[in-house]
């Protein structure tokens, strides 16, 4: 049950900030990192330390950006999650998972796409 909580929480951090992360780490990368580290062959007083230590490195890599690159637009925020929703696809996790990971993956997506108009908005209060 550990470990499937800790995996989820990574996943759901690493599909949160797509757009400052996979030009990091490349989703087939992040994959092998959860499977090297979290996976069922690792032994189990292991794995909430590298749990913790994913995670970590997950933030670094967003605060090594800044918080998201804007210079894309909302055309770049859309075709980086466009190609992460295919290479999501692309990984044959079981549908529940993977149902999960694109929902997140799409309030993700939502949520950055009101913040960035409301930041082109003039006279917006952000």
């Amino acid at each position: 049950m550990m470990l499937m909580k800790l995996r989820s929480t990574c996943e759901f951090y690493y599909s949160q900030h797509i757009p400052e992360i996979t030009k990091r780490l490349p989703r087939k990368e992040f994959q092998r990192l959860l499977e090297r580290y979290l996976g069922e062959s690792v032994p189990f007083d292991l794995i909430e330390e590298n749990g913790a230590k994913i995670l970590e490195m997950l933030k670094q890599h967003v605060a090594r950006t800044g918080g998201g690159d804007e210079s894309a637009g909302l055309s770049g925020m859309l075709q980086g999650f466009q190609r992460e929703k295919e290479n999501i696809e692309a990984l044959n996790l079981p549908p529940d998972e993977e149902e999960v990971i694109l929902a997140n993956l799409d309030a993700r997506l939502a949520e950055l796409q009101d913040e960035f108009i409301r930041k082109m908005t003039p006279g917006s209060s952000r």
